[in-house]
């Protein structure tokens, strides 16, 4: 089982006491070294003491909204009716901050429990409160996956990566992608954000890989604006694999189309430009660059100067 929670634990535990109240100055130490002991035995998956650790907060005034990682305790332990009292306390209640983190976790109480409706309600009333937390639309898509509803499991799936994407979490993006893909090896948002990732972390070669995947696929299904678009990150991801010819042919055509300019020209133009001085075509290159200037001058020289630093032609 992931630990959800542990990223937030100190933040929930420090500013948002059950009372509404901080901890007492005198206890703050205390406070700071049992959830420093917290954190540790939660992300180790040592429940029992995890317990124990949570009772002594709650003991000091200093309990905060940690109903939801208490609630995974008896999950991990089992005790999943104990894990749904519990929170569906907190969400009649109605005071709890976060409450959306709740209803994630009362789904996923349901959802072990093997309540499978009750899961997927509670699921979606967490993204009801919070349409931009991402995890209950991951468990959605967990849970559909196990009905065998391929289509709902996927839509739930790519929303969560729209998400992950949004917020600079990769790594998750491909993680997810990845488990689209294997259910349709041919979905074209899954591959578009798995390349962007790849791309963005410095993966380009698999990012040139699927973008010569997805090119293929788009000029299948006419799709022609995104695989415009595709041209121009296969383009860049070229370049960056130091096949200067190839990265100015794909970002080259991708920048006679003016839905690709209006959102990426500064970048499709700054990588044009240094394509081209790797090419030896100074003109071309004074072109380009002078292109990206005219939408925005600053750190063109910069990006370039950048862009150049890399080797010869593969």
């Amino acid at each position: 089982m992931k630990r959800e929670w542990c990223f937030v634990l100190v933040i929930v535990l420090l500013c948002s006491c059950s009372n509404g109240k901080s901890p007492k100055v005198g206890s703050e130490q205390g406070t700071k070294v049992l959830i420093e002991q917290l954190e540790h035995t939660y992300q180790q998956g040592d429940w029992e003491t995890t317990l124990l650790l949570i009772d002594s907060l709650r003991k000091m005034d200093a309990y905060g909204n940690i109903q939801p990682i208490e609630a995974e305790c008896y999950i991990g332990l089992g005790d999943y009716d104990k894990a749904i009292a519990l929170l569906t306390d907190v969400v009649e209640e109605g005071t709890a901050h976060n409450i959306y983190y709740h209803y994630n976790a009362l789904g996923t109480a349901y959802y072990y429990k093997g309540d499978l409706e009750q899961a997927a309600e509670m699921y979606k009333k967490s993204i009801e409160l919070r349409p931009t937390y991402a995890r209950p639309y991951i468990h959605l898509g967990n849970l559909y996956a196990q009905q065998g509803d391929k289509e709902e499991s996927i839509r739930y799936y790519l929303q969560a990566i729209s998400l992950f994407a949004e917020n600079r979490f990769y790594a998750e993006v491909i993680e997810y992608a990845n488990i689209v893909l294997e259910m349709d090896a041919t979905n074209i948002e899954a591959l578009n954000l798995k390349q962007y990732a790849l791309f963005t972390t410095g993966e380009y070669r698999e990012a040139l890989n699927i973008g010569g995947y997805l090119d293929e696929l788009l000029e299948k299904q006419g799709e022609w604006n995104e695989r415009h678009i595709n041209w121009l990150f296969t383009g860049l991801s070229a370049y960056r694999c130091g096949k200067y010819t190839l990265a100015r042919d794909l970002i080259g055509n991708a920048m006679r189309y003016q839905e690709v300019v209006q959102v990426y020209g500064w970048l499709g133009y700054c990588y044009l430009s240094a394509a081209y001085t790797k090419l030896g075509d100074e003109d071309l290159a004074k072109q380009a660059k002078a292109a990206a200037k005219s939408i925005d001058a600053e750190g063109v020289d910069e990006c370039i100067k950048e862009l150049l630093a890399g080797g010869d032609e593969e």
